[in-house]
């Protein structure tokens, strides 16, 4: 996070280039085993990387770069995946704080939406909100998401990533392959 190289104060800054390494760590108040895994941080997001923006969401990568390629953790509960390549740490920005509408802050609707989804039987992704530290700094209330792309759909619907391509809007996340069965995000 440092001023001059670091991704907060250069959340402009997009792709692996902008990658830094990171230790993430979760922590269960209830003493519940959590986990600790050396992984790759940026910022994500289209209007949360603004630098006007004082709060920005986060992605976490897991490479052999950094440590384990996955990590394998029941993140989102006995009915969730249970290895993941990344994960989001998604900030709130419409209706929020930071952008002066206080009396109207919501932060539970994109997560709502997407239960509301999997309660339907649908096909969505999961999330849990979390307080997020960074450095001992307590930085608020974060929401985990999962990311529609092709391990989503070996996941939920069996297969190899392999076989997927997940299309979201105004970008394809393909692999120099053929498409076999899309993902639509």
């Amino acid at each position: 996070l440092d001023g001059e190289k670091g991704i907060y104060a250069n959340a402009e800054w997009d792709g692996r280039e902008a990658e830094r390494p990171a230790s993430m760590e979760l922590i269960h108040p209830d003493g519940k085993k959590g986990f600790q895994i050396d992984c790759g941080i940026r910022i994500r997001g289209g209007f949360s990387r603004r630098s006007s923006n004082p709060k920005h969401s986060f992605r976490l990568f897991f490479r052999d770069t950094y440590g384990p390629s996955k990590l394998k953790y029941p993140l989102f509960g006995d009915n969730g995946a249970k290895e993941f390549d990344n994960v989001d740490l998604r900030t709130f920005q419409n209706y929020s704080w930071h952008i002066g509408d206080k009396e109207r802050t919501i932060f539970l609707r994109d997560q709502f939406n997407r239960d509301l989804q999997l309660a339907m039987g649908q096909p969505a992704a999961r999330g849990k909100f979390y307080h997020l530290f960074i450095n001992g700094h307590y930085w608020g209330v974060f929401n985990t998401c999962e990311r529609i792309k092709a391990s989503y759909g070996a996941s939920y619907l069996g297969g190899k990533k392999e076989n997927y391509d997940a299309i979201k809007k105004g970008r394809t996340y393909l692999e120099d392959r053929k498409m076999s069965v899309g993902v639509m995000a």
